[in-house]
């Protein structure tokens, strides 16, 4: 089993329109609600692909209760503390017209001490079950860096490997851990470390700083990666290809490379599976996988490139 941790969710709701402008009045054509939180689109995901998950984490008032009952039909199975305020709700504008997709995120509620000692005590009685731990998206108020770097230990020392997929902040704090896997979250930041990430020789730079302290480091940007481990990098790419919605496309990436790991495929195959992943789910406003053979389908279109070993 797998489990999920996403300390912010949130339920994100899609608004399609064929003419968004900034400052015009603009009639939404069609709206998405779906379970939001990159740990639970993660979970989502490798659920598609044919594993057991628990999401984990927190939610709130009608908001969590109505993410929760979703996730539940979806066929995850969740463990979430319950706060008084409400889940944050997430604004997708996708325009298909423009082919532009614009996303505004609410912060999250406020997370309380004996809140956070809650979920950690839940976090302690799945360790014992759990084949991977999975940590990412954003921290809601409350909450300090050095929280995840708590979850990752208690993990370690039940010899649980750890996955992070967070922002640079907590990112850069948790990964002195050693994680198995880490992998940025680049969606705002234009730099990553100080290095603009727009540039491959300097994402480049970046994924052997962090190598260094993970065993597994991916870094993706849409359908352009890399993934590296020991002396070995390589670049992945997709062709381009029409996309309905890319709010999932680095979570399903991050989970198509972890399911593969888990059934031991070599780094390589691991990021062929990913981006295959990516591509498949990209395909749909709501970011579905309808079965595995989607992935299948897009294996040979990814392009795996040896940087180095």
């Amino acid at each position: 089993m797998i489990v999920t941790v996403t300390l912010n969710p949130a339920l994100d709701k899609l608004l399609t329109t064929t003419d968004f402008r900034l400052n015009k009045l603009s009639r939404v054509e069609e709206i998405i609600l779906e379970p939001g939180g990159k740990g639970i689109n993660i979970g989502y995901t490798l659920n598609a692909l044919g594993r057991e998950v628990v999401v984990m984490g927190f939610v709130g008032g009608r908001v969590g209760d109505y993410l929760e009952e979703e996730l539940r039909e979806f066929g995850l199975t969740t463990n979430f503390v319950h706060l008084e305020e409400d889940t944050r709700t997430n604004y997708i504008i996708i325009d298909g017209k423009r082919h532009t997709q614009t996303q505004v995120n609410e912060p999250g509620p406020f997370v309380q001490p004996e809140e956070m000692e809650q979920l950690k005590e839940n976090f302690i009685r799945t360790l014992n079950y759990a084949e991977m731990i999975v940590i990412a998206g954003s921290l809601p108020p409350g909450i300090d860096p050095i929280y995840c770097v708590e979850l990752v230990k208690l993990a370690q020392a039940k010899d649980v490997p750890v996955t992070i997929n967070l922002n640079e902040n907590p990112f850069s704090v948790a990964i002195k851990s050693k994680p198995y896997i880490a992998k940025p979250d680049l969606r705002v930041a234009p730099t990553f470390l100080g290095k603009p990430m727009k540039l491959k020789r300097k994402r480049l730079e970046v994924i052997k700083q962090i190598k260094e302290e993970a065993s597994i480091a991916i870094i993706s940007i849409g359908f352009d990666a890399l993934i590296a481990a020991e002396d070995e990098i390589y670049e992945l790419t997709a062709p381009v290809c029409e996309v309905a919605s890319t709010v999932r496309i680095n979570d399903a990436l991050l989970a198509g490379a972890i399911d593969a790991l888990l059934k031991g495929e070599n780094l390589a195959e691991a990021g062929r599976r990913g981006m295959a992943t990516a591509m498949a789910i990209t395909s749909t406003l709501r970011g579905e996988i309808e079965s595995k053979k989607d992935v299948e389908d897009n294996l040979d279109r990814v392009e795996v490139k040896k940087i180095e070993g």
